[in-house]
């Protein structure tokens, strides 16, 4: 409410953005519940009779939304307008600023397997391979959770087993796009594997 003017009278009316979803029964004033019937039509707020007695009278009008998946990676802005009951005799109406929200994935959920192949790309777990046998080893890593959720910064690590000798230049990482790329050897020292940052995995 402006400084240095009286009563304001009027209402406001808040019709909420795309990719949010009003949540039922959780509109209050000045902390009191407030029923839906009357002020919610869809998805749009309508507060008829808002009185603000004097330059240091303030009202809070909250309500809960939940954001629909579809507003992932957007900008959710949410705009209340203030009119006066009565232009000639109210003061100017009480700017209510627009809220921006920028709508981010949450965390997923990590899962890796390792299955063991032998030169003609036959799974060989559990079976026996002779001595100077070259076998295959993949690391598949997948984000389980729901598309809207990412896991950033992925790294794969692996213990080699003894009596299994690294043969350089044999590392390689396929990306979600499909494409296959060869990693440096020094992301293995001795019996050990660390691949550093492979990028993000989205669910």
């Amino acid at each position: 409410h402006e400084a240095g003017s009286g009563p304001w009278v009027g209402q406001v009316v808040d019709k909420l953005p795309n990719h949010v979803s009003y949540v039922p029964n959780s509109t209050t004033i000045d902390g009191k519940v407030v029923a839906d019937k009357g002020i919610w039509n869809e998805q749009t707020l309508t507060v008829k009779e808002l009185r603000l007695t004097n330059e240091t009278a303030t009202a809070v009008i909250a309500f809960k939304v939940k954001v629909k998946e579809e507003a992932l990676n957007t900008t959710v802005v949410n705009k209340a307008v203030a009119t006066p009951k009565d232009p000639d005799d109210n003061p100017p109406v009480p700017d209510i600023p627009s809220v921006p929200t920028v709508v981010v994935p949450t965390a997923g959920k990590l899962k890796a397997e390792k299955n063991v192949f032998n030169a003609s790309n036959d799974a060989i777990d559990h079976k026996a391979v002779k001595v100077g046998a070259v076998i295959s080893y993949q690391i598949k890593a997948t984000n389980t959770s729901a598309p809207t959720t990412i896991i950033n910064k992925v790294e794969i690590g692996d213990a080699i087993p003894a009596g299994l000798v690294y043969q350089p230049g044999s590392l390689k990482v396929t990306g979600v796009d499909g494409k296959e790329k060869a990693l440096t050897d020094d992301a293995v020292t001795g019996q050990k594997l660390a691949t550093g940052d492979l990028g993000s995995l989205k669910g």
